[in-house]
């Protein structure tokens, strides 16, 4: 840390500003041009690096070309052993953190993300992507302007030989992208992405995705869905989904589309006034009124989250590809598998069907006959051939029994001819074995006779009780 009155080069330190994993912030003045300037000085260990310190020379000269109103400007590059540092505009007004926790109205959200998107645009035509977008890096000039700071800083970091060759990635775990999270290369869309974390946390109050370890924080960025925005900003949730698409193909394409999708949404008029333009409202209807979010809840997770990380992305890697859902081999599969056609539950049903009639005895003819045929189940057989046929197998054995009855009537009533069946089985037959009696039969011809008729009658009308 640098005391206040420490001279470092023409510029004398006023007072601290700000301390983070890129850079110490001091206010400072110009003995030259008796201005005041933010002045950023590089950490020391970042200056033991000859490559990296000449890379971030190289990258800060590029970033200075940039001229917009919502782009910080930087002034100069300087180094008084052993410090490495660079000035830049000084902005009075704080960081979009201090009014995050403060909470922020509707028009001051959509300022915002419509003022970083114009520098977005503005940048990203001329081959900048910032890679470290997060609220301290979006400032506040004296008229309350938003002014995106340290373009082309995070560039040089992370375009370092050291890390791009170990596969690692250089960000801020709340606000990184996919990409980047994952090691591949990328461009304006990461910075979008990291936008819509920072919608998110405008709107709510809260960062989208939160964990106790940055590592779980960047992997819930890689494979959590996108979250869901509170009721009232419902129609808010189309916009941020395209911000938020874990694919960079997904998302919306460049940061003109982002401003024309947001002057879509809204009309602003020169007053600086923010109309949400709901489709479904009716003409000449008021637009509802901006609402404020809940009190700020950051979400903190830590010192480590709050500066730039080098995450080691190979074993993240291998977590996602690990623990990525894998595809239902069922959903490769026709929509309806074939057994389930008609047609496929007749294939195959007839071999069953043709093992079945061979085995009853019926021919081969008769077999794919049957086999060819539909099979109906025994539920589709019409009641009233089923009445039909009960009630005829009760009338023959009506019939039976009444004819027997007859019979057994007629041979009783004859007082000198022998009663058939008249003779019980327990009675001995008073006729010598073997001989005939008077009706011409023998007696063990006739008992076997009447046994068979008895027989018969029982048979009849267990067939009968069964057929009602």
């Amino acid at each position: 840390m640098l005391e206040p009155g420490f001279q470092l080069g023409h510029f004398r330190i006023v007072r601290e500003l700000g301390s983070g994993g890129m850079a110490d912030v001091y206010e400072a003045e110009d003995d030259r041009l008796g201005r005041h300037v933010a002045l950023k000085v590089l950490p020391p260990e970042l200056t033991r690096n000859s490559d990296l310190i000449a890379r971030f020379e190289k990258e800060v000269r590029a970033s200075a070309a940039l001229n917009h109103n919502n782009i910080v400007t930087v002034f100069e590059f300087g180094h008084q052993p052993p410090y490495h540092f660079y000035t830049m505009a000084l902005l009075p007004g704080g960081d979009l953190r201090a009014r995050i926790g403060k909470g922020m109205s509707l028009l001051e959200t959509m300022t915002v993300m419509r003022s970083v998107a114009e520098a977005f645009d503005h940048a990203h035509k001329r081959g900048f992507v910032h890679r470290d977008v997060k609220p301290e890096n979006i400032m506040f000039d004296e008229a309350g302007t938003p002014v995106l700071t340290d373009f082309g800083i995070a560039k040089a970091m992370d375009s370092s030989t050291r890390m791009t060759q170990t596969g690692m990635s250089v960000g801020t775990p709340r606000y990184i992208s996919p990409e980047q999270a994952r090691g591949r290369p990328v461009d304006g869309r990461a910075d979008l992405y990291s936008l819509g974390c920072i919608f998110h946390e405008m709107l709510t109050g809260r960062i989208p995705y939160d964990a106790d370890e940055p590592l779980a924080l960047v992997f819930k960025h890689v494979t959590e869905p996108i979250p869901t925005l509170p009721d009232e900003h419902l129609r808010l949730q189309p916009l941020f989904e395209k911000l938020m698409a874990k694919e960079p193909a997904d998302r919306i394409g460049s940061a003109r589309e982002l401003v024309q999708e947001i002057d879509r949404l809204y009309q602003r008029d020169w007053t600086g006034q923010i109309s949400i333009a709901d489709p479904a409202s009716a003409p000449g209807q008021p637009a509802p009124p901006a609402t404020a979010p809940p009190a700020a809840n950051t979400g903190r997770v830590g010192d480590e989250s709050e500066t730039r990380i080098a995450v080691d992305t190979g074993p993240l890697q291998a977590r996602i590809e690990r623990e990525a859902p894998q595809p239902d081999p069922s959903l490769l599969q026709p929509s309806v598998p074939a057994m389930e056609t008609p047609l496929g539950m007749a294939a195959a049903s007839r071999p069953a069907v043709l093992r079945e009639h061979q085995q009853s005895g019926q021919t081969r003819a008769q077999s794919r006959a049957i086999a060819a045929s539909p099979r109906r189940p025994a539920s589709d057989v019409p009641s009233g051939r089923k009445k039909r046929f009960g009630w005829l197998l009760a009338a023959l054995a009506f019939v039976a029994v009444v004819v027997l009855g007859f019979v057994i009537l007629r041979e009783s009533t004859s007082p000198d001819l022998p009663i058939a069946g008249s003779q019980r089985e327990d009675e001995p037959s008073s006729a010598p074995p073997g001989e005939v009696t008077e009706s011409g039969t023998s007696p063990t011809a006739q008992a076997e006779g009447e046994k068979a008729a008895a027989e018969a009658k029982r048979r009849a009308e267990q067939e009968a009780a069964a057929r009602r």
